[in-house]
């Protein structure tokens, strides 16, 4: 699989139930959300001012996808909505490893690396200085996906956040891209 396929697979809306662990401190955070992930023509507006902003070649980009969530915490009534802009270009030919561009909101841009292994995990890495964060995300099946992301800090594990998610309405039809004169389904 490659990250193209990965995110057609990820593409609907889903159910999030997120657990969030502090080690050392033997807290731990639950979460519910919905988040709806949608794909992005690489041509999109926002696509193109993303590669602008951080000087990557928007003929370069091989997908994008935008992630828009609603957060619900059970010990609290506020509810948190966000977003997320999510741009991958690839370092292969094969579209399993490269780099991610990554805007939440309208926070700065960050630079990831991701690889797909052998398990058809999406590997999603990130390190500044003295933290570095790693996710993995794989389907258990069509609709359920999960996650698990952990976050070390002088090469101590310091958080870990597991998620399971659900999608809602069953899998999306695939998307029909018109290219020239031949029609090609993901």
């Amino acid at each position: 699989m490659d990250i193209q396929a990965f995110l057609q697979l990820s593409r609907g809306r889903w159910l999030t139930q997120q657990t969030c662990h502090q080690l050392g401190q033997f807290t731990a955070q639950s979460q519910i959300a919905q988040l709806d992930v949608e794909l992005l023509e690489v041509n999109d507006a926002e696509v193109v001012r993303l590669c602008c902003d951080a000087q990557i070649d928007p003929t370069q980009v091989l997908c994008a996808s935008k992630l828009s969530w609603q957060k619900k915490s059970p010990s609290s009534p506020l509810q948190a909505d966000g977003s997320l802009l999510m741009v991958p270009f690839a370092a292969t030919p094969s579209g399993e490893q490269g780099q991610l561009l990554r805007q939440v909101n309208q926070e700065p841009i960050v630079q990831l690396s991701f690889h797909i292994n052998h398990e058809q995990k999406l590997i999603v890495t990130e390190t500044h200085e003295r933290i570095a964060v790693e996710e993995r995300v794989w389907f258990a099946s069509p609709n359920l996906r999960l996650r698990v992301s952990l976050l070390k800090q002088d090469q101590a594990l310091c958080q870990a956040t597991w998620y399971s998610e659900v999608r809602l309405g069953g899998l999306p039809q695939p998307e029909v891209q018109a290219l020239g004169n031949s029609v090609l389904t993901p």
